[in-house]
């Protein structure tokens, strides 16, 4: 899971480098949401590395 969460943050950095060069135009609006996307996966990623029962089921429920 965490290197399919690895091959994701590469495709978005991709992405990301593609609309610069070739949708400059484009690049704000696909920035924020792009950056909102890969913000997610690493808070995946580091849910998946420190306690993986949390990342699968869920924190303990909110007082």
């Amino acid at each position: 899971m965490i290197e399919e969460i690895g091959n994701v943050q590469k495709c978005i950095d991709e992405a990301l480098s593609w609309i610069k060069r070739n949708k400059p135009e484009q690049y704000d609006v696909k920035f924020l949401h792009l950056v909102e996307e890969r913000r997610k996966i690493r808070k995946i990623e580091r849910a998946a590395k420190e306690k993986p029962a949390i990342a699968a089921f869920g924190g303990p429920p909110a007082d």
